[in-house]
């Protein structure tokens, strides 16, 4: 993937564009092997993951009148092991959650988009049919928009 190119101080940045951040973010982190963007009941529809794997899907978002307000659902997952041992579990849990942490500031401090932080971070085990287990988090992106009556596509 080529270098992901921000418009200057990310105003009217399109969801397609921080789609492809999120993207980046797993294609650059040590610690993810595979990105998937949609609604999570397609995880257990996807088979050939390569985890640990972050998915990415937007929930409902707000339209203000000089900003959107983007919220993405970021999961972050790994397999346990056949056994399914709490230690490992534990293991996997710390890690992923360790990469939430990562992603948020990644989010601000890299990409300078404005990031809400008192961000809730919900563990989950088994949620899908596989031994993933992991995190998943609600970030919430106010984008500044610029846009008036002049940049309506009017025909």
């Amino acid at each position: 993937m080529a270098t992901l190119i921000l418009p200057f101080n990310n105003t009217n940045t399109t969801l397609n564009q921080l789609i492809a951040v999120f993207e980046q973010i797993a294609e650059d982190h040590a610690q993810i092997n595979c990105f998937a963007y949609g609604q999570a009941y397609e995880i257990d529809a996807v088979t050939e993951n390569n985890y640990p794997l972050l998915w990415v899907w937007v929930q409902p978002s707000t339209i203000g009148i000089q900003s959107i307000k983007y919220v993405f659902r970021v999961w972050i997952m790994d397999l346990v092991n056949a056994e399914g041992t709490s230690v490992q579990q534990d293991e996997v849990q710390s890690d992923t959650a360790n990469v939430l942490w990562d992603i948020a500031f990644l989010l601000r401090d890299k990409y300078d988009l404005q990031v809400s932080f008192d961000i809730t971070v919900t563990p989950f085990t088994e949620a899908f049919n596989n031994r993933s287990t992991g995190w998943y988090a609600d970030y919430t992106i106010e984008i500044p928009q610029q846009y008036g009556i002049c940049d309506v596509p009017i025909k």
